[in-house]
């Protein structure tokens, strides 16, 4: 399929859910379903850009009655369903990509699957899909110079499913190069010394056994200066770490000045510190912006709220800040603080039942008003990541060494001329001279 672009794969922390479905026969057999892919919704920072899938993205390849399979864990081997046989359903509606997955339960995995969903164990979705390179999809550039992708067009949709840890990492999200180049354009391209370094570095690495095999993919792309995502830029500064403990004089030659050209050698080495500060000052700007998860549950808990199920108790500023949760709008350091201290008082709330459809009692209107399931995990993590911040800059404080500043005693007046008094004279020459007597008196002052 040559008008096809590389297989990408995204998760959402959109939950799936359990029912049971009454059979022709009159049984109830269990249904997972879920959203693989939610329209309109801008995702957290990709690699250098932020996404959005526009609604009429999948009306093409799903007028193709393709071939889908529905997974667990974005796992070929882990089968729970597929669309040729009618196990799996795939629609669209006004919120994103459904799936219906009817499992087989006389399977290990369809009827682990089913228990984990069910116990809330699974907590989100994911999807693999290829656009199609002419119109596949759209680039601007927003306010802050954030690149911005807008997905138009998904020309293959590989696979649907379930997944239990929904993170944006290297294991859960798969970029295309097309899309990286795109978004971070000559920013991210090394230079022609970085290039020259990482050659000789592979060079070397070729005589050399037990060289880092994720090190050399990287660094054949530098050896060509092709662009590097912010993935592979964070890898860098860690094998730059890890060498600076062997850097000495004659240690060339040696596994980690190998190591250290295939990174791109001293000039990479100032290149990967440069962009790594920058991409950590980006992800630290944007990291108390709530996630997908908790703006879906948020806004079930709205309607929820809407239909009168929430009870007497609810106070306005839940709702308030249930409406900032669902618009992804970032919150303050101490909201969150007070969602995880909520979670923490009323996780002993959640009962069997508590969400049944139509049925939902007011503590689950709340927790999902909240942030649901995926709150209670963002704030959690979040609350540590703040934790651990100060107890880094209390470490850095208790680091500075304190100079006292000595007493200056009888020193001996300094008169400074002003600029216009000496205009054919040294002025620059007579602040040197008064610094140094300064230093001189601060030094022996206590003498």
């Amino acid at each position: 399929m040559p008008n096809i672009g590389e297989i990408e794969r995204r998760t959402m922390l959109s939950e799936a859910q359990f029912e049971l479905r009454a059979t022709e026969n009159g049984d109830k057999t269990p249904v997972i379903t879920g959203y693989g892919a939610v329209f309109n919704s801008e995702s957290r920072n990709l690699g250098g850009f932020t996404e959005t899938i526009h609604p009429a993205a999948f009306d093409d390849v799903l007028s193709s009655n393709p071939d889908v399979i529905g997974v667990f864990n974005h796992d070929r081997n882990l089968l729970l369903g597929r669309t040729s046989n009618g196990t799996m359903k795939l629609t669209t509606d006004a919120y994103g990509l459904r799936y219906e997955i009817t499992p087989n339960t006389n399977t290990s995995i369809g009827k682990d699957c089913v228990e984990w969903v069910k116990d809330r164990t699974v907590v989100g979705s994911s999807f693999s899909f290829a656009i199609s390179k002419d119109k596949g999809d759209s680039w601007s550039t927003d306010a802050r110079g954030m690149r911005r992708r807008e997905v138009r067009q998904i020309a293959l949709l590989e696979d649907v499913g379930p997944v239990a840890r929904p993170a944006y990492d290297s294991s859960s999200v798969v970029v295309s190069r097309r899309a990286i180049e795109l978004a971070l354009g000559d920013i991210n391209r090394p230079n022609q010394t970085m290039a020259n370094a990482a050659k000789r570095g592979l060079k070397l690495a070729e005589r050399n056994d037990g060289v880092d095999g994720v090190l050399v993919g990287i660094s054949e792309r530098l050896a060509t200066r092709e662009i590097v995502s912010v993935e592979e830029v964070a890898y860098l500064a860690g094998v730059y770490e890890r060498c600076l403990a062997a850097k000495a004089i004659g240690w060339s030659g040696t596994p980690a000045w190998i190591e250290w050209q295939l990174a791109g050698g001293d000039t990479g080495q100032k290149w990967v510190a440069r962009r790594a500060a920058s991409d950590a000052a980006e992800e630290k700007a944007e990291r108390l912006i709530p996630n997908e998860g908790m703006a879906a549950a948020a806004r079930r808990g709205l309607k929820l709220h809407e239909a009168g199920r929430s009870g007497d108790g609810l106070k306005p500023e839940t709702v308030a800040r249930a409406h900032k949760i669902a618009a992804r709008d970032e919150l303050t350091p101490e909201h969150v603080r007070e969602m995880r201290a909520w979670f923490a008082r009323h996780k002993v709330d959640r009962r069997p039942g508590w969400d049944a459809a139509g049925k939902e009692t007011p503590g689950f209107v709340a927790w999902e008003l909240w942030g649901g399931n995926s709150g209670q995990e963002w704030s959690e993590s979040k609350v540590k990541m703040m934790d651990n911040d100060n107890e880094a800059d209390e470490a850095r404080e208790d680091a500075v060494v304190e100079v006292p500043v000595a007493v200056v005693e009888e020193a001996a007046p300094v008169v400074v001329e002003s600029p216009k008094q000496e205009r054919g004279e040294d002025f620059a020459g007579k602040i040197a001279s008064l610094k140094a007597t300064i230093l001189r008196n601060s030094l022996h002052g206590d003498s």
